[in-house]
């Protein structure tokens, strides 16, 4: 039974929790000192949207990260695309695939896609170097070695260009680790060498200590279990190891398997229940199952066949919980070995099958070979030759591919070249000193040849560059002229419509309104242009609360008049009428009894949903004009559709009457009203529509947030969906909790 294997599965865990780190400013700072900062801050401009950078970056070192980028990482993708902060909308993008709000049209990996074009529009090498290791490590996850390495390489052209050595020497190791999981050793101990230089040029003790654990586990791999043992002790060397827990419980499961493999049953024992120990005060599951099965392995080696079954059976257990595929291949082989000691053959068939075809599922190629090995022997007790043949056939073809002599032969060169090369170099600097000497007069006499002809030729470039100056400047007077007179009307223009923005903001329900009469809502309200066509009107008439949202036709300027009326008409037809239907019935009426006399009167309508809630019965009443109204009741949504008449369609009879739905509400209930802006805007990869579908399933996905969260939320999921396109039509939503 062996484990040294799924100590690279344990490191890929590690290294994934302590190399999601944030950059220098927000490590200065705790999260809850940023969070302070944030709710002091008054405005917002780019300083708030920085500040949540900062805390994004921070939170990701926190127990309960996901929970607090689901909280922040939507506030600054929503905050930095209404600044147009690109920037902010990067690392939104970024923090957004970390989060666990996702669904099947907004992926981890489509945000990171977003991410990265943005870092490489701005140029941020370290962000880049972010999304380009997150990759990596997603394709690692999935077992996608080549692509992931690719990702590695990114990153470590990037570090190099910042001459960032510590992450230069994580990012090796991470190529490292890959290639071990998939057998190629030579190519492996090669990237642990770079990671080993580099780390030790900087005295990056943590790096320096997993990087000798790493180098161990590949000799182990290799049966070479003496000199295991060796570079553990070189890891338990390094200084300060002896304080962290993680590696310290590493260099405890390698020693103590080697010691189990050179017979060495007390010291192996002794080493597997430290190990063990570590792991359960640091409440990591995937290590103690770790420790139960190596403990298991031992016993089995000594013939206390109870004892060692109940260890793996332990381990089973906790790897299943898990999820811990890699954990569970290694414990049905120990599962197995316990059963054959028994002579309980067909049980051990079962669990090494079990091996097998789980190490096929994650293409871990060391313990397919081992499954087959032991499935062989399995097949002989039993007398089953042909199988027995295939099984031997199957492992050999496996151990020729993984374990070979040039392997071996590679791995401890480049241990013995890296022991050497110090004094190389020193031989390597002092011939260089002397060949740099011999270069040294002939360069000086090129170098002065070379500055007199580049004198020449910038005397002269600088006489021609006076002369275009001159000329540039006589056309960029005239130039400047005509901007000045399009900047003039432009303002104009712009000073109109801004005015006009503010008359139409002043017939909207202020904040003090809507909370007065909906104690627990949220507005969503994103017009296309400066001006909207789409509004949103609220009233209290005797017990009852009346809301109405409209889209008219059109946006901008034309639609902004359309609203304008469509108000006043509200106002003075609500003096008359409490009833949603009937209110529809008068709107339509008055709308076409004005464009009654334009040839053109279908262009002027309005689609709407109004509803009234009755506080002292708990009763809602609905009509729409095409507008729908979702009522979500515990995690489920029901559709209410309106009529299908848009406000204002000439018919032959003037006097459409309006249906009105009665509908008795529940504590808890959500209501949402909304216009066709978000769900027809265009976006994501196929640069499609975002569709009602999808829009449902997000509003059910988000129901239980609070207000402010769900509004954030729609606000960065519409921005991600839309990317670099542009926006189609207004957005309005109002959300109501009952």
């Amino acid at each position: 039974m062996r484990i040294s294997g799924y100590c690279i599965k344990l490191f890929f865990f590690y290294h994934f929790v302590i190399s999601i780190v944030c950059f220098s400013s927000a490590q200065a700072l705790k999260p809850d000192s940023l969070k302070q900062l944030l709710e002091a801050h008054p405005g917002e401009d780019t300083v708030k949207a920085n500040l949540l950078i900062s805390i994004c970056k921070a939170s990701v070192k926190q127990k309960d990260y996901t929970k607090q980028l689901q909280h922040f990482a939507p506030q600054l993708l929503s905050l930095s695309n209404k600044l147009a902060f690109k920037k902010g909308i990067a690392y939104g993008f970024y923090y957004m695939s970390i989060t666990e709000l996702k669904t099947d049209y907004l992926t981890d990996e489509f945000y990171l896609g977003k991410a990265l074009k943005m870092m490489q529009d701005l140029k941020d090498k370290r962000g880049l170097i972010l999304c380009f290791e997150r990759l990596g490590r997603i394709k690692g996850d999935k077992n996608q070695c080549s692509e992931a390495i690719q990702f590695y390489s990114n990153a470590i052209e990037l570090k190099e260009m910042l001459k960032d050595l510590e992450g230069l020497a994580d990012s090796w190791s991470s190529i490292g680790r890959l290639y071990t999981h998939t057998g190629n050793y030579d190519k492996s101990f090669a990237c642990y060498i770079k990671a080993l230089k580099l780390a030790e040029s900087v005295s990056y003790k943590k790096k320096i200590c997993e990087t000798y654990i790493s180098m161990g586990v590949i000799f182990f791999e290799q049966k070479k279990y003496t000199e295991t043992i060796n570079y553990m002790n070189k890891a338990f060397a390094v200084e300060g190891i002896a304080t962290n827990k993680q590696n310290l419980s590493y260099i405890y499961n390698n020693m103590a398997i080697s010691y189990q493999y050179l017979n060495n049953h007390t010291s192996s024992l002794s080493y597997h229940f430290k190990a063990l120990k570590l792991n359960e005060e640091m409440r990591n599951d995937a290590g103690t199952a770790v420790s139960y099965n190596n403990i298991s392995g031992v016993y089995a080696s000594v013939g206390k066949t109870k004892d060692a079954l109940r260890y793996v059976l332990k381990s089973i257990a906790l790897s299943e919980k898990n999820n811990d595929k890699v954990g569970l291949t290694y414990s049905y082989v120990g599962a197995g070995d316990c059963y054959k000691v028994n002579k309980d053959f067909i049980t051990a068939n079962n669990y090494y099958l079990k091996a097998l075809k789980m190490a096929r599922e994650i293409n871990y190629k060391t313990e397919e070979r081992e499954a087959y090995e032991h499935l062989a022997i399995i097949a002989e007790e039993m007398n089953d030759y042909r199988k027995a043949l295939e099984y031997h056939k199957n492992f050999s073809q496996l151990k020729d591919s993984i374990l070979n002599e040039k392997s071996l032969k590679q791995s401890t060169e480049l241990n013995i070249r890296y022991e050497t090369e110090k004094k190389e170099k020193e031989i390597l600097l002092l011939t260089k000193d002397q060949e740099l000497k011999t270069k040294s007069l002939r360069e000086q006499r090129l170098i002065r040849i070379g500055l007199i002809i580049g004198l020449g030729l910038l005397l002269l470039l600088s006489f021609l560059l006076f002369n275009r100056y001159r000329f540039k400047q006589k056309a960029n007077l005239i130039l400047e002229k005509q901007k000045e007179e399009i900047r003039k009307k432009n303002m104009l223009i712009t000073d109109s419509i801004d005015y006009a923005k503010n008359i139409q903001d002043a017939i909207l329900p202020t904040s003090e309104q809507l909370s007065s009469l909906l104690p627990d809502h949220f507005v969503f309200y994103k017009p296309k242009d400066i001006v909207s066509g789409d509004f949103y009107w609220i009233t209290k008439k005797e017990n009852k609360i009346i809301c109405a949202v409209a889209d008219c036709t059109g946006h901008g300027v034309p639609g902004a008049f359309m609203s304008l009326l469509g108000h006043n008409m509200l106002e003075n037809i609500n003096k008359a009428s409490l009833n949603p239907g009937e209110i529809l019935t008068a709107l339509n009426r008055e709308i076409v009894a004005r464009f009654s006399e334009n040839q053109e009167a279908s262009k002027h309508g309005m689609d709407i949903a109004v509803i009234s809630i009755d506080t002292t019965i708990n009763q809602l009443e609905y009509a729409g004009a095409k507008n729908a109204l979702y009522l979500i009741r515990k995690n489920e949504l029901l559709e209410i559709k309106g009529d299908k008449i848009t406000l204002g369609t000439p018919s032959k009879d003037q006097d459409y009457v309006y249906v009105n739905h009665t509908i008795q509400l529940n504590k808890d209930d959500m209501l949402y009203l909304f216009t066709d802006g978000f769900p027809d805007q265009k976006g994501g990869e196929k640069k499609k529509k975002y569709f009602y579908k999808p829009f449902k399933d997000l509003l059910i996905s988000i129901n239980a947030l609070s207000s402010t969260e769900q509004k954030a939320y729609l606000d960065a999921t519409i921005t991600a969906w839309m990317g670099q396109e542009e926006q189609i039509d207004d957005i309005l939503i109002v959300g109501i909790k009952y």
